[in-house]
């Protein structure tokens, strides 16, 4: 599970809200929050105490008798049940004494380890002022949470209004009820030792679940303590309940938010890790499955353990890791090529993009992780193609050279084009085909090409503008070829254009070398279909599109029964005129895009 930077916006208001002072320490007990009333019972701001020790903030004398609060705080930080000093002394940062009830709980610790503790306390001041004018009433019983008390026979004398609030019970009603009746239930057989032993302790605190008379249940922290006369002798039984429901209710919120964050980690398309001291301390499945392990295998790895010694680019991991932490190491971020070795010794390649953060009050590395392992080898394959196609223009021209190429002339004042005497049949025309000059071209010209060769020729005439164009051209049997024109001007001493001249090639076999290379790459030579590299482009361009617009689409499969049988039984040429035919009805089905 992910930990969180913020507390939810929900429990944020609920702490804000109470009137009972909260701070948060972690493992290590050091501050983590503080809410507005500890703020103002501590005397110390919520920044000024941030990563300090909650010995220091919470600086706490306890009654005689009761452990030590330094060791109290240590046995909860290290996962030991709730703790409440019940009247102890605290000293604020302005040196003024309170006296405070505090109640300490373990929180449990997330899957990396780390815990540490809430503490929950109230100034009782004034309580304690009216509990020594009044020993029977020993706290200030009309205020604060909800109260009751009871003689040393276990019935109860007195209830505040808070009590009656919370209970659902009037006042009157309270004051009926015994202490057998008040602890009857299983789960609150745990007081009755304490009720029944005269002897120490005179506190003693437990989670109850008591039921209001309206039949809610309602999660409440009891706590029972012995008020004595001056011989010591038990006369009073005083008991207070702190209502824990909103409390719970807000950690349940905190966890199922928790549990939604893993949830969408692990939906992400992307991969995405969390490092902590050069660890990874928390990965999605996605991350995981890109390194080729296991989400459990990938915790507590290092990044020179996943990458492998090298880098693309001929670097190596030692220097790329030292080059995103001189980035980063005040914060922004950076986006990383980076490659991996599989335990299988597969190599991937990640897109990364690395941040920093603070979680939980403590600095981390957020990488998200895009494979483009298999973009990567597309690219390669593009690269090889391309290279072959080079390859083939290279022979297209030696070839063009061999045979010779048609060159022309262009007088810009009187627009006479003169062509080179074996330009006709370098270019497979008709004889006299190009005898017209400039008139011929419209004739020639494929025409949809045509606008752009008049408007090249315009340029190079009036600016002297060079020109490179591919235009289509009928020859004398009526097919189309592709030609290459290169066009340059030649000006006088004044800057003029005295003419201009032109070389036209024939590339037709350049065009169709091309054309076979695509074929070759994308289509399948038997059926003429897309292959499956066409289709993974495509599908990678939908889903992109897709993804833009907010868009779905659908893949439909589709399978010929009993394929095998016709192979087998007439043979693999019959075989192939099946998927030819297939492939023709697909055709005549579907559209061309």
């Amino acid at each position: 599970m992910m930990p969180t930077s913020q507390p939810l916006p929900l429990l944020d208001r609920f702490l804000h809200a109470i009137s009972d002072a909260v701070i948060a320490a972690d493992a290590a007990g050091l501050v983590l929050y503080l809410n507005p009333a500890a703020e103002h019972l501590t005397g110390w701001t919520a920044s000024e105490a941030r990563g300090r020790p909650v010995a220091t903030i919470v600086a706490l004398q306890v009654e005689p008798g009761d452990a030590p609060w330094p060791d109290t705080l240590d046995r909860v930080l290290a996962g030991g049940p709730a703790q409440e000093h019940a009247d102890a002394l605290l000293r604020t940062s302005e040196g003024e004494q309170r006296r405070v009830n505090l109640t300490l709980y373990a929180i449990a610790a997330d899957p990396d380890g780390s815990g540490g503790a809430a503490i929950i306390f109230r100034d009782i001041s004034d309580l304690y002022r009216l509990r020594e004018e009044r020993r029977v009433a020993a706290m200030a019983f009309e205020t604060g949470a909800p109260q009751m008390v009871l003689d040393a026979a276990g019935n109860v004398i007195r209830a505040n209004e808070t009590c009656a609030a919370l209970s659902h019970y009037s006042r009157e009603e309270l004051l009926a009820i015994s202490l057998d009746v008040l602890y009857a239930h299983p789960n609150q057989q745990v007081f009755r030792p304490f009720f029944a032993d005269p002897g120490p302790p005179d506190i003693f605190s437990a989670r109850t679940l008591r039921h209001t008379k309206s039949g809610r249940s309602v999660q409440v922290d009891e706590v029972a303590r012995k008020i004595r006369d001056q011989h010591g002798r038990v006369t009073h039984f005083a008991i207070s309940f702190h209502d824990l429901t909103e409390i719970l209710t807000a950690t349940a919120a905190l966890a199922e938010s928790r549990h939604t964050l893993a949830q969408l980690m692990d939906v992400m398309h992307d991969g995405l890790a969390v490092l902590r001291k050069g660890r990874i301390i928390d990965c999605n499945q996605r991350f995981a499955s890109m390194t080729g392990r296991l989400r459990e295998e990938v915790i507590g790895l290092d990044p020179m353990t996943i990458s492998g010694p090298e880098q693309p680019g001929d670097s190596t991991t030692e220097a790329g890791v030292a080059k995103v932490m001189a980035t980063i190491g005040g914060g922004g971020h950076i986006l990383e090529d980076w490659q991996i070795t599989r335990p299988d010794g597969s190599v991937g390649y990640f897109e990364a993009n690395i941040s920093r953060a603070m979680v939980d009050g403590r600095s981390v590395l957020l990488i998200t992780a895009r494979d483009v392992t298999e973009r990567r080898h597309a690219e390669a394959e593009r690269q090889r193609l391309v290279d072959e196609l080079a390859a083939r223009e290279k022979m297209v021209r030696l070839s063009n050279r061999a045979y010779g190429i048609a060159s022309w002339e262009l007088d810009p004042q009187t627009r006479q084009m003169h062509w080179s005497d074996d330009a006709e049949d370098t270019l497979g025309l008709a004889p006299g085909a190009l005898d017209d000059g400039l008139l011929a071209l419209g004739e020639l010209i494929y025409p949809e090409d045509l606008p752009l060769v008049t408007a090249a020729l315009e340029r190079l005439a009036e600016t002297g503008e060079n020109s490179s164009l591919e235009v289509r051209i009928r020859d004398r049997e009526g097919n189309l070829r592709w030609t290459h024109t290169l066009a340059e001007s030649e000006r006088d001493a004044q800057g003029g254009i005295t003419v201009a001249r032109g070389a036209v090639a024939d590339i037709t076999e350049r065009k169709t070398a091309q054309q076979t290379i695509e074929q070759l790459a994308f289509f399948d030579p038997l059926t003429g279909l897309p292959n499956r590299r066409l289709l993974f482009d495509r599908l990678d361009h939908a889903l992109a599109v897709a993804s833009r617009g907010g868009h779905c689409g659908a893949l439909l499969f589709i399978d010929l029964d009993h394929f095998k049988r016709i192979n087998d039984s007439l043979g693999h040429d019959a075989g192939d005129r099946v998927l030819r035919e297939v492939a023709a009805r697909l055709r005549a089905v579907t559209r061309a895009e």
